[in-house]
């Protein structure tokens, strides 16, 4: 079992994690304090397995930077805390990584220079977990884990049922609101709103048992437990609890053993306490899950997440700038809006972008120019990993998302929504490939010249101009931004999902 430091890490392994704290002081002493926040404790996190480090980045971006430019230092550190014999390794990391400012904080000079930081910022430190008898949140003490806060939610259209959902569990008492199941897409802030609750909650009601951990470490102390003959005790640390909050649930997925037991710790809980479930799948999308523990999960309240929208996505890249000691100017944060489609982590692999550039630049102290933004994220909304855009391409897309057929952009037909798409398939095609005017009129227009062509476009760049609503597309009402920002998305995205570098 790797070694880290990340949440619900079992006691046992304190000895081991000294390891990634000593490599993590090494580092921090080799880099300087303020690389060191940058890149690590916003960007990465460590884990070591055996006599190998394993750096797991946010964002292919931030993996790569590292190694071009912190691999030697990695390596040394890794040397020095494990034997010559220790190999770094880099990837990118399938989980979200928890809102901290380092998880080792023993520095105490870096402790200053992150409350100067901070101060600097306007923001104040995330609350520390409890320590004492009447609340566990599955992170030893020494851990000092800092925990993300309800008020530091950033609340939009897509995600405000779930917050309500979550701020009435954290406060209500009694419970307005006993079972909460929140799902939705990776990186949109579920993990956030799981352990707001559980900060909220015990700064409501100290002397509640409250625990938080995941799917997977769930099934590894059930697992563990079975093996040592210490059962009793895994159960009587999950079940005696006033509320119970399990992140990434659909791990249990496919492992019987491990959802007879969690179909149990439900029942024994919801006789004195609270559930409180999070993941990426609506409990029916989750495959290979028992009828009983379906019908549980079904029971409460059942909330979905949904990516932000631009307005909730500017609100992100300002606060995340703040975190980060960074001023936007608006064009910045609605630029950075307008490229960070699909979640809030992709917002924060451009703001580790943009500060990349910032210090590359000797910008770092200055507000954030629209420029600088543009420069660090163009590679976002030019490049593929499989090789330029085709306007057919392009106008695939745009039939699926407006219900037009892709005859009818070429037929000349003047109905309002076919006028639509074919303005957006030409606007797009114009952006994001090299045809000139007059090659998209002969598609689009079958004419020679460039009129028609460039005539769509104006009207599209005028509409986005006045922020004009698109009320009659499926799947209901939307901003023009809105959509063709989701377009430009979907269109810029690599083959796996990801934004394509």
């Amino acid at each position: 079992m790797p070694r880290q430091f990340d949440r619900g890490a079992d006691p046992e392994r304190a000895s081991d994690d000294g390891a990634v704290a000593e490599i993590a002081g090494r580092l921090r002493t080799a880099l300087g304090s303020q690389r060191y926040r940058l890149w690590f404790d916003g960007g990465a996190r460590m884990r070591v397995d055996g006599s190998e480090v394993r750096v797991e980045a946010t964002t292919q971006f931030v993996a790569d930077w590292i190694g071009r430019n912190f691999r030697q230092e990695l390596e040394t550190a890794a040397r020095a805390a494990l034997g010559e014999q220790a190999s770094v390794r880099l990837g990118v990391s399938g989980d979200p990584l928890p809102d901290r400012k380092g998880t080792y904080d023993d520095d105490i000079a870096a402790r200053r220079v992150r409350a100067r930081l901070s101060h600097a910022a306007g923001t104040t430190p995330a609350a520390r977990p409890p320590t004492d008898a009447g609340a566990v949140m599955d992170a030893a003490p020494a851990r000092r884990t800092e925990w993300r806060k309800l008020e530091d939610f950033v609340v939009g259209d897509g995600n405000r049922v779930a917050f309500d959902a979550s701020r009435r569990v954290g406060e209500s008492a009694p419970p307005e609101i006993h079972n909460l199941f929140l799902h939705g897409g990776v990186g949109l802030g579920k993990t956030h709103l799981l352990q707001g609750i559980c900060q909220r909650r015990r700064e409501r009601f100290p002397r509640e048992r409250i625990r938080y951990t995941t799917g997977e470490q769930f099934t590894n102390e059930y697992v563990s437990s079975v093996r040592n003959g210490t059962l009793d005790a895994f159960r009587a640390r999950m079940r005696r609890v006033d509320l119970l909050c399990i992140d990434d649930v659909h791990f249990i997925a496919n492992k019987v053993a491990t959802q007879n037991e969690f179909l149990h710790t439900l029942d024994a809980i919801d006789r004195v306490g609270r559930v409180v479930l999070a993941s990426d799948e609506h409990p029916r999308q989750i495959r290979r899950v028992s009828e009983a523990l379906l019908s549980r999960f079904m029971a409460g309240a059942v909330v979905r997440v949904d990516a932000p929208d631009r307005a909730t996505r500017t609100a992100i890249a300002v606060r995340l700038a703040e975190r980060r000691g960074m001023r936007l100017t608006p064009e910045a944060a609605d630029a950075i809006a307008g490229t960070c489609v699909g979640s809030v982590r992709e917002i924060e692999g451009a703001m580790a972008r943009i500060a990349a550039h910032a210090l590359v630049e000797g910008a770092a102290e200055a507000a954030i120019s629209a420029a600088l933004a543009a420069r660090a994220l163009r590679e976002e909304r030019t490049l593929r990993a499989n090789g330029p855009l085709r306007p057919e391409e392009i106008v695939a897309q745009v039939s699926r998302r407006t219900g037009v057929d892709p005859g009818q952009l070429t037929d000349g037909s003047r109905h309002r929504r076919v006028v639509l798409a074919r303005g957006l398939a030409v606007h797009l095609i114009r952006e994001l490939t090299t045809l000139s005017y007059p090659e998209i009129a002969r598609q689009f227009f079958g004419r020679e010249g460039h009129s028609s062509a460039l005539g769509a476009d104006r009207r599209v760049r005028r509409q986005l101009e006045r922020d004009e609503s698109v009320p009659d597309l499926p799947g209901g009402p939307i901003s023009l931004r809105e959509l063709v920002d989701q377009l430009r998305h979907g269109l810029l995205r690599a083959p796996d999902g990801t934004m394509a570098r």
